[in-house]
């Protein structure tokens, strides 16, 4: 540890009546919980392709009905 930086914290934690190691741990919980801490994100936003949403009678709750959809709409060399 550099010797600067110990010293510091001897003294804080000597100022404020407590171990060393106390403040050692509070000063890494601190650390990790920063780090841990989501960064706030611009929302995304999404490109839309096309027009008017879905296709017709299909429904987005039914995934097989999604799955058959997208398989009969691909390219043959893409189908599985």
């Amino acid at each position: 540890m550099d010797q600067y930086l110990l010293t510091q914290l001897k003294q804080i934690a000597a100022g404020e009546h407590r171990s060393l190691a106390a403040l050692v741990n509070e000063a890494l919980r601190d650390a990790v919980a920063q780090r841990l801490r989501p960064v706030p994100q611009p929302p995304v936003e999404l490109p839309v392709f096309g027009s008017g949403g879905v296709a017709q009678g299909i429904d987005l709750s039914n995934t097989r009905a999604l799955l058959e959809y997208a398989e009969e709409n691909l390219p043959l060399e893409k189908r599985g």
